[in-house]
């Protein structure tokens, strides 16, 4: 998770101050091979987290060395079945339409993987070690688990991102879910079923979410091999652009938020997104938002100390909230790039 930033003082203060105590922030992962990543454990003892990941030995030595009692690891396939329709309807694909669109046999990256007998030769011991039962679904997981709340979806399975994503959607409003962050592909045919972000985006959207965020990797045709940007066969340097992760987010402080919702949001959930908007280097949505809401959650939590804290320095100055909005409602040229250089 790129995209998110690991100096986030407003959320560390509403964990500081217990405001989430009653209310903890539940986490879904499938896709979560190395672990839940760091930023999520801001939330302190108030994490519950649930992760995915089809190697059995990865989900035993994660759970092993887990310091959080209330993060575990599952040892399963996240999706559906095969039997279903949808997965069914993948059939009639034209597949020579499909590879038109989708460039990744030409890709170095893919050279480079499949002619390195090193990787092949571990792809295929970690073959041995995938759980071999059917997909699990996130809605029948979270019925069998009882949970009456999750907060936050991360999807990156590496393949079948779209099928898992078809699994939440009758448990976003039952259970608030806050947010996704998922991983989707640029490439990618018309076809309704296929794995692009037009279709993920559809879906997003038609649940009343909105795109906050959207990196991009390219990967580079194996005709002229671009530099690798890790030490990993993976992206490049240049390329076209493949893949990227996708940042969908209630928007909270919108007029018409209500309307789209069809309910008021929890104090919780108010606070919830704050901290959200700060990870995913959204301040400004943060700071809408107590604006917004600053009579429901005034009982609560010192609103101007928040915004003191979700407000950055400007030009190397530190300012409270409102000195930094004064400073552009008097002279917005003042956040003109020339105005912004350090100073001789």
């Amino acid at each position: 998770m790129d995209q998110v930033t690991r100096h986030v003082p407003a959320l560390d203060h509403l964990v500081a101050q217990g405001l989430l105590n009653d209310d903890p922030f539940v986490l879904i992962d499938a896709g979560c091979s190395g672990g839940i990543d760091g930023i999520w454990r801001h939330f302190g003892r108030n994490l519950v987290a649930h992760g995915f990941d089809p190697q059995k030995s990865e989900c035993r030595r994660l759970q092993e060395r887990e310091s959080f009692p209330g993060v575990h690891y599952h040892a399963a396939f996240v999706g559906l079945p095969p039997d279903d329709p949808f997965v069914q309807g993948k059939s009639s694909m034209d597949r020579e339409v499909m590879e038109y669109f989708n460039p990744w046999n030409r890709l170095s990256t893919a050279y480079a993987y499949n002619n390195f007998t090193r990787a092949r030769a571990q792809s295929n011991s970690i073959g041995e070690d995938l759980v071999d039962e059917v997909p699990v679904r996130i809605d029948d997981f979270i019925r069998d688990e009882k949970l009456e709340r999750v907060d936050f979806i991360k999807i990156d399975v590496d393949g079948p991102d779209l099928d898992v994503l078809r699994t939440t959607r009758d448990i976003v409003r039952p259970c608030g879910v806050l947010g996704f962050s998922l991983e989707v592909n640029f490439t990618g045919s018309h076809y309704e079923s296929d794995n692009t972000l037009h279709n993920t985006d559809l879906i997003m959207r038609s649940m009343g979410f909105v795109l906050c965020d959207l990196s991009i990797r390219r990967y580079s045709r194996a005709a002229l091999p671009a530099p690798f940007l890790l030490n990993m066969f993976a992206q490049t340097r240049f390329g076209q652009p493949i893949q990227g992760d996708a940042v969908y987010l209630r928007d909270i402080a919108s007029p018409q938020y209500r309307k789209l919702w069809d309910e008021e949001p929890t104090p919780s959930q108010l606070l919830k997104m704050v901290g959200l908007y700060e990870m995913f280097r959204l301040p400004d949505l943060a700071a809408e938002a107590l604006q917004v809401w600053r009579s429901t959650l005034a009982p609560l939590v010192d609103i101007d100390r928040l915004l003191d804290l979700l407000t950055p320095p400007l030009n190397g100055e530190s300012l409270s909230h409102a000195d930094y909005l004064a400073r552009f409602m008097e002279d917005p040229t003042r956040f003109f790039p020339e105005a912004l250089k350090p100073k001789a």
